[in-house]
């Protein structure tokens, strides 16, 4: 009872602290008028931090009660429950992890790196699972990559010519360059042939 009078004057207290900030900002409010960009709603943050509190409490105080009505064995296996729970919460994030590292891992060896939101995507407790998801995502990506370069590169094939210009065998012997007038003996060879 003692306990219930205690935290109803903690929340009455905490009603009128809001109501004195509350009463204060609009004091302040009055006396001088924003010349800048609008500033976040205090009022709306401070209700949301108020009502995440005030469940907060009412959480706190059924587990009391809850508590209350049990015996000392049943008080003991509530609490034993309540530690195994954590635990397993515990040493499921400890793997997960454990995954997201290794999975870094296996990305920077093929020199990748991901965002965190996009690893966490393709993480799982399962190490297999976890290996082959990060797999297909990079086999997946370097084919989106490989995709996306040819469709940059691709472009229309040029028109063929009408003809070749015709060129002479004095021309050709003309050229100084030994590489290009063999080229250009080979691209015009019928007319070094006998007959």
């Amino acid at each position: 009872m003692e306990d219930d009078k205690t935290k109803n004057e903690e929340a009455q207290e905490a009603v009128e602290e809001k109501e004195a900030v509350n009463q204060e900002r609009e004091a302040q409010e009055s006396e001088k008028k924003p010349d800048r960009a609008p500033e976040v709603d205090f009022n709306k943050l401070f209700e949301q931090k108020f009502s995440e509190w005030a469940k907060k409490k009412d959480d706190q105080m059924a587990e009391a009660k809850k508590l209350e009505s049990m015996t000392a064995q049943e008080k003991e296996q509530h609490r034993l429950k309540q530690l195994e729970s954590e635990l397993a919460a515990m040493k499921a994030k400890e793997k997960l992890n454990d995954m997201s590292k290794a999975a870094r891992r296996i990305l920077a060896e093929k020199e990748m790196n991901i965002p965190d939101e996009l690893l966490s995507k393709l993480v799982t407790e399962d190490a297999e699972e976890t290996k082959k998801a990060v797999d297909n995502f990079v086999e997946l990506f370097d084919a989106a990559v490989e995709r996306a370069v040819k469709d940059k590169i691709k472009g229309e094939t040029p028109k063929a010519g009408t003809g070749k210009a015709t060129i002479s065998k004095k021309e050709i012997m003309a050229i100084k360059d030994p590489i290009e007038r063999r080229k250009a003996i080979q691209e015009n060879i019928k007319l070094f042939e006998r007959n």
